[in-house]
């Protein structure tokens, strides 16, 4: 698991260099910033998760140790656990990456997204819903917060790209 964690960037390198013969000049432009992006978001959202979020969920879970149970807890599960939490949330935080490329394909804009909001508003409530392994509640609202805080940026990269759009049709 850390040696994948480690070597994303050369995949993601590895995975440029085998499609960076197909691609047009304007494209291989916006190639490099987006693979750095990705990288820098992907390890971002890794060490929230790891150093904020990791440490409070670890403790609400073994909260629930009573004097009959007690947390039986195995290497191969704490593994598995981590690398849900962990991957989950560098995925998530790949949000404003892929609005911004979205938005330079066309398929999004920044209005769409502020309209959209109430489903965004679902959708990351579900993505929260879905990375923590806990059924509380409280637990779902603090991951869903960096998630909300990185849909808002997300919308700001689509605002970005619909701009620097904008300029190359000018040009």
């Amino acid at each position: 698991m850390a040696g994948f964690v480690a070597t994303i960037p050369l995949i993601l390198h590895q995975g440029y260099l085998f499609v960076a013969p197909a691609l047009t000049r304007n494209e291989r432009r916006y190639t490099a910033p987006l693979l750095v992006s990705l990288v820098i978001f992907f390890y971002g959202g890794v060490a929230v998760a790891y150093f904020v979020f990791l440490p409070y969920i670890l403790k609400m879970l073994l909260s629930f140790q009573m004097d009959v149970m007690s947390p039986l807890i195995s290497v191969s599960r704490y593994f598995s656990f981590l690398l849900w939490i962990l991957g989950g949330f560098g995925i998530s935080f790949e949000m404003p990456v892929f609005f911004f490329l979205l938005t330079k394909l066309g398929i999004l804009t920044p209005a769409l997204l502020i309209r959209k909001w109430r489903i965004a508003l679902v959708s990351i409530f579900v993505a929260a819903a879905v990375i923590t392994p806990t059924i509380d509640i409280v637990t779902m609202l603090i991951a869903s917060l960096p998630l909300f805080f990185l849909y808002f940026i997300s919308i700001f990269a689509s605002y970005l790209a619909g701009v620097g759009k904008k300029r190359e049709h000018i040009d």
